[in-house]
């Protein structure tokens, strides 16, 4: 009969929620920089709709992440 190790009952870490990164040892959000990169956006239009929104973000944030 082999002995059984007693285990401690893992600590389960929080499910990351993408608010956790940080930017040169600060705290900053990818959300708020997406939010505040769109609002400049948004204040160039002067008023305009934007087209093809969702394919816009979508390509500026697939290449960064393909190079990294």
């Amino acid at each position: 009969m082999v002995a059984r190790k007693k285990s401690r009952p893992r600590k389960e870490s929080p499910p990351f929620n993408g608010r956790d990164l940080k930017v040169n040892g600060k705290g900053v959000p990818l959300r708020s920089q997406a939010e505040e990169a769109l609002q400049c956006y948004f204040e160039t239009l002067n008023g305009h709709k934007p087209a093809h929104l969702y394919d816009l973000v979508m390509r500026e944030v697939e290449e960064p992440c393909s190079r990294s």
